[in-house]
């Protein structure tokens, strides 16, 4: 009896599919998902992470690998028979949810980023944002007395009342003006009526 090279195939849609096994220079294995070829299979091809096209030509199978990967791209890609590809499965109001969660945590970032007074860096996070409220209360019992703060590149820097306030102002606006763009940006996203126009918004 003959020894051949076999091939197990997973996965296939139209001519796209990946190999799951192979097996060189045997009998036919039990396992009725293999298939019988004379092409010597490169080593790689059952680690590939991309599909491959396969056709049967004079008697062998013929691969060429494609650039579809073939596990999902993303956790809301679906696999589309018909075009033999990956697809968003979400529908327009899904879209329209997900991009708006992602603009609220650009929101956020941009109403914390750190703020620039005197030419210092300071942070603006929530918990320096309540270590400066208490700071600045202790300063103004006596508006001469300075406090120490620190810099974003721990420098030390002594300030008064008015400068703990002054950062606190700084902070303030771009609080605002950080959730005035994002109240914008929720209408627009709302008012997108295809995908096109929903992905032609950004932060």
């Amino acid at each position: 009896m003959s020894l051949y090279n076999y091939i197990k195939l997973k996965g296939t849609s139209g001519t796209y599919g990946y190999v799951d096994g192979y097996i060189r220079n045997s009998f036919r294995p039990f396992d009725a998902n293999y298939f019988r070829t004379t092409a010597v299979m490169p080593e790689d091809l059952l680690t590939n992470q991309y599909f491959y096209e396969h056709d049967y030509v004079n008697g062998e199978w013929v691969f060429v690998l494609s650039a579809i990967p073939r596990e999902p791209p993303t956790v809301n890609s679906v696999w589309v028979s018909g075009s033999s590809d990956w697809s968003d499965g979400r529908t327009l109001q899904q879209k329209k949810d997900d991009k708006w969660a992602e603009f609220q945590i650009l929101m956020q970032a941009d109403a914390t980023a750190d703020v620039t007074y005197n030419t210092n860096v300071y942070a603006a996070d929530f918990i320096t944002q309540t270590r400066l409220m208490m700071v600045q209360s202790y300063a103004a019992i006596d508006p001469l007395v300075t406090q120490e703060w620190e810099t974003v590149d721990a420098v030390a820097v002594s300030l008064t009342s008015d400068d703990f306030l002054a950062i606190m102002n700084l902070i303030a606006e771009q609080d605002l003006a950080a959730r005035a763009k994002g109240r914008i940006k929720k209408s627009d996203i709302a008012a997108a009526t295809d995908e096109t126009a929903l992905d032609a918004i950004t932060w």
